[in-house]
């Protein structure tokens, strides 16, 4: 296209392709980078079987251009004279598109891909309508999707005529595979501005799937009526990372609320799983890892994130005559926030190690957080599960309306099994199977205990639930206003890292040693699936074992130290690893002259606090000197160090003591000690020549160092002969 295109609006609506084998890849697209319109004003495109008799198919993409439709009966695209062997061959893309009319798509079984930026404004004009009705619909990775949708305006909001009609996507003819992909990265936003009643979003008519891929984004905004979000895939997942964000007002008060003779507004919610065909088929809603569903109720003038303020009006018996015990009719809401059905079906609802779930009904009405219907002669039972570990689970009775909850226990497995059908709203006694009809009414007046029930329960602190007669007498899904529980609220788990090991000195401790203060303790807090959290905002450290810091630690760190954590009541004892540094010897066999303390080292000079100063040094003093009395290659001494918090640290040095042999005191030894005549000539004091005879001493010193052995050239060392003065 290189410029705009109008359909003449004058002749029939359609425009006939009924040639044989012209079916092919066939691109429709702005030149350049302009984005053209194509106006179809009141035509369509109407496609044939023999367009597909030569074996090709139909490959259709609309690209860079802007597409506007004035029909309110057909499609621009309109397939639906294709046999359904063939059509399901086909593929319609939509890549940067934008759109405005009524029906995007009528094709029963093509296949449909929305990719880049596609932004669609339809008002469809009847309850049988959709905006695209296919085979299958992807949104490409990456897409961006925009959706207006609303009902003409002479449209009774009452009125939904068809159980998949008024909704943007239908699917058909698609049994067991994956109907509508949102691609990975997609973005997908329905109504984002305003809300229009009766309005669905995707409807599955066969046993087919949708997923919601890694890192996609779906928000839709639902208002009220019959406007569920998703209606009846078979299996609905949500992969990691994705996040499926519904805002509602449904409210069922429309014409048809699920189609066939199933009737009863209790049976749909925002999202539906189960095809509403009686197929017998099994079902699924699986939310992965890291990924998120949230499902928010709207009222007018507020917005209640995970929390219910709809108020139940539609009652087909009033709930007096199945389960009186819950309260007046009137506050009682009979829909399930969570709910399924089931003709000779177990539902179960199982809750893992999850990190929040809040059931809560937020204006008058309370009860049926839960709503588990299943059951008519079956041989299992309808069952609510939470596995986990130390797992926060917190009560709301019906008349608080407060944030603080009226219980609250820690328990690590949680199975709680109800009756069936309409007598749903309380436990199954002991010796009752379930779906028995004939246990349908046995005692469904009565406000069961827990332990009357089948069902069980464990708590964290391994009591019994007779221990524990809160909750024995209190906990009920059908009764209860708000309940709460999750890992979010778990006291988390503290640790510390060798990274971040405590420092400190030799002999310090936790009394006296700030080294040691719990206020340098940093602890890593994790929750119960390992990921890292925020601490706790108030939590108390103590120390129920100081380590041990007699030595100073080499390679591994000490170990030895507890402290004990107390968060909400709750304590946990965490060993404190602990590196312990000290003083060291300096100078060690420094050598000493025997008998000559002016030549011993002082303590100082025989101490390295290099590692230590950081805790303040006092004085270092020898607390008992080293023996120079006599020679040897060794001679301990005992130095104190002096910290400055009052403890002191003792080093045990040695020097080596030098033997000192002063010849003067070996006279009989001639290596030492010598005397010689002499005879000296001189000139008097006439100042004639004279003689002086006498005697000469010599002696020298002998130093033996007793680090070198015998024979060592070292070992002995002389001084030179020294002249003894008289």
């Amino acid at each position: 296209m290189d410029n705009d295109i109008n359909v003449d609006k004058r002749g029939g609506d359609k425009i006939v392709y009924d040639q044989r084998g012209i079916a092919r890849n066939l691109v429709i697209t702005s030149a350049g980078d302009n984005q053209y319109s194509l106006n179809f004003n009141r035509h369509f495109m109407g496609l044939f079987d023999q367009n597909q008799n030569k074996g090709t198919d139909w490959n259709l993409v609309f690209k860079n251009v802007n597409i506007t439709s004035t029909n309110n009966t057909f499609a621009p695209i309109f397939t639906r004279n294709v046999n359904v062997k063939y059509s399901k061959r086909d593929t319609i893309t939509f890549d940067n598109v934008n759109f405005k009319g009524h029906q995007l798509a009528q094709t029963d079984a093509v296949n449909v891909v929305l990719a880049g930026n596609v932004n669609i404004d339809s008002t469809l004009e009847g309850g049988d309508e959709n905006v695209i009705f296919a085979h299958s619909v992807k949104m490409a990775d990456g897409a961006n999707v925009n959706v207006k949708l609303r009902q003409a305006s002479w449209v009774a909001n009452d009125t939904t005529w068809n159980v998949g009609g008024s909704a943007f996507v239908r699917t058909m003819y698609n049994d067991s595979n994956d109907a509508v992909v949102i691609g990975s990265g997609a973005n997908f936003k329905f109504n984002p501005d305003q809300t229009y009643t009766n309005i669905k979003g995707f409807v599955f008519a066969d046993k087919a799937n949708m997923i919601i891929a890694d890192g996609a984004h779906v928000e839709m905004n639902m208002d009220d009526g019959n406007s569920t979000a998703i209606l009846a895939p078979r299996e609905l997942e949500v992969r990691p990372n994705a996040v499926l964000d519904i805002r509602t007002k449904q409210d069922n008060a429309g014409k048809v609320a699920w189609g066939g003779d199933v009737n009863l507004g209790t049976h749909v919610a925002p999202i539906s799983i189960g095809n509403y065909k009686y197929d017998n088929g099994n079902s699924s809603f699986t939310i992965d890892k890291d990924a998120t569903v949230r499902i928010v109720r709207q009222k007018d003038g507020a917005t209640l994130d995970l929390q219910d303020g709809a108020q139940g009006t539609r009652k087909d018996v009033a709930p007096e005559e199945y389960a009186p015990y819950l309260g007046k009719d009137s506050n009682v809401q009979t829909m399930g926030m969570i709910a399924m059905f089931g003709i000779r079906s177990e539902d179960h609802v199982n809750f893992g190690n999850v990190k929040y779930v809040n059931l809560q009904r937020t204006d008058y009405q309370h009860g049926n957080l839960l709503r588990l219907e299943g059951g008519h002669d079956i041989s299992g039972s309808n069952a609510a599960i939470i596995n986990g570990d130390a797992v926060p689970l917190a009560q709301w009775q019906a008349d608080n309306f407060s944030n603080k909850a009226d219980f609250t226990w820690d328990i690590n497995h949680l199975h709680t099994e109800n009756k069936m059908g309409n007598y749903t709203s309380n436990y199954n006694l002991r010796g009752q199977s379930t779906g028995k009809v004939s246990n349908w009414r046995q005692f469904y007046d009565k406000d069961t205990k827990f332990d009357q029930s089948t069902s069980t329960v464990a708590f964290t602190d391994g009591k019994s639930v007779e221990q524990h007669q809160s909750f024995n007498n209190n906990f009920s899904w059908w009764k209860a206003r708000r309940i709460v529980f999750g890992t979010v609220f778990a006291t988390p788990v503290a640790s510390i890292s060798d990274s971040n090991a405590l420092t400190t000195h030799v002999n310090a401790n936790v009394n006296q040693s700030p080294s040691l203060n719990t206020d340098n303790i940093v602890l890593t807090w994790k929750d119960s699936s390992g990921n890292t959290v925020k601490a706790p905002k108030n939590y108390t450290i103590n120390w129920v074992a100081g380590p041990d810091t007699s030595v100073a630690t080499k390679g591994d760190l000490n170990r030895s130290g507890k402290v004990e954590i107390t968060v909400n009541g709750k304590t946990q004892e965490v060993v404190v690893p602990v590196r312990v540094l000290g003083a060291v010897v300096k100078n060690e066999g420094a050598k000493v002259n025997q008998n000559d303390p002016s030549t011993l080292p002082s303590a100082a000079d025989m101490t390295d606090t290099t590692a230590v100063d950081r805790f303040g040094i006092g004085d270092i003093t020898w607390s008992r000197e080293p023996d120079i009395s006599v020679p040897k290659a060794e001679s301990y001494g005992q130095v104190q160090v002096n910290y400055d918090d009052g403890t002191y640290q003792v080093l045990n040095p040695y020097v080596d003591v030098i033997g000192v042999e002063d010849g003067r005191d070996h006279k009989d030894n001639k290596d030492l000690y010598r005397v010689t005549p002499f005879r000296q000539r001189y000139i008097d004091y006439n100042g004639k020549v004279a003689y002086k005879t006498g005697l000469m001493v010599h002696y020298r010193i002998k130093y033996t160092d007793y680090e070198y052995p015998v024979g060592d050239p070292q070992r002995v060392t002389l001084t030179k002969w020294i002249v003894e003065k008289n």
